[in-house]
């Protein structure tokens, strides 16, 4: 039987200290390296704009890479036709069209040069805004569902004669359409060579200008002087016959 004293107790006792310095020291370096558990940083809100500005996103503006065509996204819609919107959010969107425009210096008039007093206004605006408000009034407005009835008897015009000639008389002509016809005059008209000038319009884009195959999405846009000068000679030749 062992007795305190004897050596054996001794060095069992020594060891059993040595091992319990060794896990205290092994705990102590753990805890001293551990690092500390941060909280994951929060993802920024794209759509939050800097507190400081205090500013407030309202749409963003996408163009489509297969067709070209500029989609809306709107209160987390993505509008690719204007006559999917409601009458109060179109009503929202044309102010703020507005908005835009006077924030972009284009709605605001520019003053004339000495010899051009006839042309005050610049030539792309009124002529932009002649389509912007020919677009508006031939918009197709969706018809609401009517129940189905048997057929209806033909209908006879009280004036056969005035319904006849109503039927014969010409579609009346756009005005980029027209200034397109003035612009065909002057350049068959004109002595030296030119490019071919076509205007065009569209819903979404305004007045197009094709000179030969390059496509300017407004008069501004064309980067040859002389053709600007002529589109702008003609819409000024078109305001002279309209005031007749």
């Amino acid at each position: 039987m062992f007795t305190i004293d004897s050596p054996t107790t001794i060095l069992i006792g020594l060891i059993g200290v040595i091992v319990l310095i060794i896990i205290l020291v092994g705990i102590i370096i753990a805890l001293a390296t551990r690092r500390p558990r941060t909280a994951p940083a929060a993802r920024p809100n794209r759509a939050a704009a800097p507190a400081r500005l205090r500013l407030q996103e309202i749409l963003r503006l996408w163009r489509d890479p297969d067709t070209g065509r500029v989609v809306t996204e709107f209160q987390n819609r993505a509008i690719r036709d204007p006559r999917s919107l409601n009458k109060s959010e179109l009503d929202y969107l044309v102010r703020l069209a507005k908005d835009w425009s006077t924030w972009l210096s284009i709605a605001e008039p520019q003053p004339a040069s000495k010899g051009e007093a006839s042309s005050a206004a610049p030539v792309s605006q009124a002529v932009s805004a002649a389509v912007a408000a020919e677009t508006i009034a031939a918009r197709p407005v969706a018809a609401a569902p009517v129940q189905a009835i048997g057929p209806l008897p033909p209908v006879v015009p009280a004036n056969p004669a005035a319904a006849a000639e109503l039927l014969q008389s010409p579609v009346p002509r756009s005005i980029v359409q027209q200034v397109d016809d003035i612009v065909q005059e002057k350049l068959a008209a004109h002595p030296g060579p030119v490019p071919s000038i076509k205007l065009a319009e569209d819903p979404y884009e305004g007045v197009i200008v094709w000179v030969n195959q390059t496509k300017f999405i407004g008069i501004e846009s064309v980067t040859d002087p002389d053709v600007r000068a002529i589109i702008r000679s003609a819409a000024v030749e078109w305001e002279h016959r309209a005031e007749k």
